[in-house]
């Protein structure tokens, strides 16, 4: 059984930018980024959001 998401861990972007002196809009900016690779990479991979949303 996987651990269940601890939200003490969750950080909003203004939160992240000021960590890493960066502007918010940065962050933004690299999130989008990032999130549109991780979807490629799942599509390239046969992988779908039930398969990710799938409890076992």
């Amino acid at each position: 059984m996987t651990q269940p998401y601890k939200l003490e861990y969750a950080m909003s972007q203004r939160e992240i930018a000021e960590k890493m002196f960066l502007n918010a809009k940065t962050v933004m900016h690299i999130e989008k980024r990032a999130m549109e690779k991780f979807k490629i990479l799942l599509e390239e991979r046969g992988i779908n959001l039930s398969d990710l949303l799938e409890s076992k």
